[in-house]
């Protein structure tokens, strides 16, 4: 889609009814007036109840902070499926995700470069009687996570493998203490 829409503004909302179309002109606004790369809808369920399933909020924040501290960023709601992005961020973003790891990889495009970014407080309601999320807890969990892993070998490749060469060197050392 990136690739074949023109815009100067574009909006990336998830289409189950949980987000907030009256956030998408603030979004909008900031992004051009701060002349922003990305806005992102931080989401905020203050008396929706089951807005997030059993477990979603603390991963979400748990994934967040590993983005944060593997790429430096201070995202608070790195998953979230609102975004107004610039012309500039979108055609230089590689899309490479076909799932929910699709956040993922935009929040690390925006860091890896150093682009100006921001989020917004928009409200998030509970998803429409009827209808059922594709997300699975424990299986998109874990490719987010393994996303966040090859994002870091990619964009950060001395951090991922020092880390490598430290924990084998840790655990060589450890086992010749264990041996002797």
């Amino acid at each position: 889609m990136f690739a074949d829409i023109e815009a100067d503004v574009y909006v990336l909302v998830d289409g189950d009814a949980t987000y907030h179309a009256p956030s998408a002109p603030e979004m909008i606004f900031r992004l051009a007036s701060e002349r922003l790369d990305m806005v992102v809808g931080r989401r905020r369920h203050e008396g929706a109840a089951g807005a997030y399933r059993a477990g979603h909020e603390w991963g979400n924040r748990l994934l967040t902070g590993v983005v944060g501290w593997t790429f430096g960023g201070s995202f608070g709601d790195m998953l979230s499926g609102y975004r107004a992005l610039s012309r500039r961020f979108v055609k230089s973003f590689p899309a490479l995700a076909t799932g929910f790891e699709t956040e993922t990889e935009l929040t690390v495009h925006a860091l890896s470069l150093k682009l100006p970014v921001a989020e917004i407080d928009t409200p998030y309601y509970s998803r429409p009687e009827g209808s059922n999320s594709k997300l699975q807890t424990y299986r998109d969990g874990a490719r987010i996570l393994v996303t966040i892993v090859k994002l870091l070998k990619e964009e950060r490749p001395l951090t991922f493998f020092s880390a490598i060469a430290a924990h084998c060197w840790r655990s060589r050392c450890c086992w010749r203490r264990l041996s002797s």
